[in-house]
């Protein structure tokens, strides 16, 4: 059987969703099963796909990109129509385009860039609710600016690692990493790295609030990366104010 590999963007709401990731007795269905269920629908026949990562339960994807082999010719369908019409409101197929067997959505990626939102309205952001962390507290800009430039560059992540993955190591590149203010009371952490451990960036998110808070210091960040040790490092922020925004290949 002469099956072709099709490269597909995806965008998602992961409110409802366990994560991308199957998993046995969830409560709640993953990205991955409710893609592969509209993907035999279509192709009538089993289909397995493959992301850049797995976004955890809770979290969003505006360019998750996700591969796979179709065992009929997609180009003689309207692909994304199809898609469409199956899935949920929720998924959203963007684009798809055929690619050679050697390439791989994870294994093939170079960089992801991950954005953080946090809301500091002092009522409950309505209708950001889903996609932010409500952060009703004092904020201070120019401290989270001065911390975030310390994760650039090549470090060892071990103390913003959460357990629940093995990896070969926890080394990672953030080739950038910045605090910005999107709109009054609406802030962004945007980061760009070759990689990222498991709830690496909202642990990062976390502590770099933490570190705020308590009027810690950049040299105290540093002194954090050294010690290689996660439970000096501060709380993992919740799932939904995060979305990967963009997988480089």
């Amino acid at each position: 059987m002469n099956l072709k590999r099709v490269k597909l963007l995806l965008s998602y709401d992961g409110t409802d969703y366990c994560g991308w990731q199957r998993q046995k007795n969830a409560a709640k269905p993953s990205i991955q099963e409710t893609l592969e269920v509209a993907l035999e629908k279509i192709f009538k026949e089993p289909v397995r796909c493959v992301a850049s990562g797995r976004t955890d339960s809770g979290v969003h994807a505006m360019g998750q990109v996700v591969h796979f082999d179709a065992p009929k010719d997609p180009t003689r369908i309207n692909f994304v129509r199809a898609l469409e019409g199956i899935l949920p409101s929720t998924i959203v197929a963007q684009s798809w385009e055929l690619v050679n067997k050697d390439f791989h959505s994870l294994l093939s990626a170079k960089a992801k860039t991950y954005r953080y939102r946090v809301s500091t309205q002092t009522i409950g952001p309505t209708f950001l609710r889903r996609y932010c962390l409500w952060y009703p507290y004092p904020f201070n800009l120019e401290s989270l600016q001065s911390l975030a430039p310390v994760l650039e560059g090549r470090h060892d992540f071990k103390s913003f690692e959460s357990v629940g993955t093995e990896v070969p190591n926890t080394i990672r590149t953030i080739y950038r990493a910045r605090w910005i203010q999107k709109r009054p009371q609406l802030y962004y952490f945007e980061v760009t790295g070759n990689g990222f451990l498991k709830q690496m960036v909202r642990n990062l998110v976390g502590t770099q609030l933490y570190f705020m808070q308590k009027k810690k210091s950049p040299q105290a960040l540093k002194e954090l990366l050294l010690l290689k040790d996660r439970t000096l490092a501060g709380y993992a922020a919740p799932s939904q104010g995060l979305v990967l925004v963009k997988v480089y290949y």
